[in-house]
Parts: structure tokens; sequence; C-alpha cells
């Protein structure tokens, strides 16, 4: 989803070829977004290049992702708990 979204950004020619190729070299193939979702901690790239509303996009996704991560890790913590002293 977020190569599609992207792809206006890097193919429009009114920007500079250096801009749009840094964009591709992140975004730009399917490979690409998966390796950039896994550092995603690091969206000065889409704040610097397209907007900064991707960097308060990005950093809502990261707190949902750890706050769930955080959620499952002390379910399994509370249920060995529990299992144990039975």
């Amino acid at each position: 989803m977020m190569g599609q979204i992207l792809v206006g950004y890097t193919t429009d020619e009114k920007k500079p070829p250096s801009d749009t190729h840094v964009l591709y070299v992140h975004w730009g193939t399917l490979w690409h977004v998966v390796c950039t979702m896994f550092e995603i901690t690091f969206v000065r790239i889409l704040m610097d290049e397209c907007d900064i509303g991707w960097g308060v996009l990005f950093k809502m996704y990261l707190g949902a992702v750890n706050f769930v991560l955080l959620i499952v890790i002390r379910a399994v913590i509370v249920k060995q708990v529990f299992k144990s002293s039975d």
C-alpha cells in the first residue's frame, strides 16, 4: 500500500531526479517497501522529501504496534504466573 501511495512522489517530473531517486531507493519496489517498513523509525526521508504528515502517521503506527506488543508480552507473563500458581 505504501509503495502505491508514494508512486506519485517517485514519478513526479517537477522534482529533481536526486530527490525522486532517494524515494525510489526506499519505496520504489515491493522489496524496498518491506525493508523500509522495518526501518520505519527513521521516517526522516518521507518528512524531508514529501510532507511532515508522514512522520506523524508513522509515529502513530509505531505507537500502536508497540502498545500491542507490550499487551501481548504482558498477557504471556500473566498467563505463566497464573499457570505456575495452580
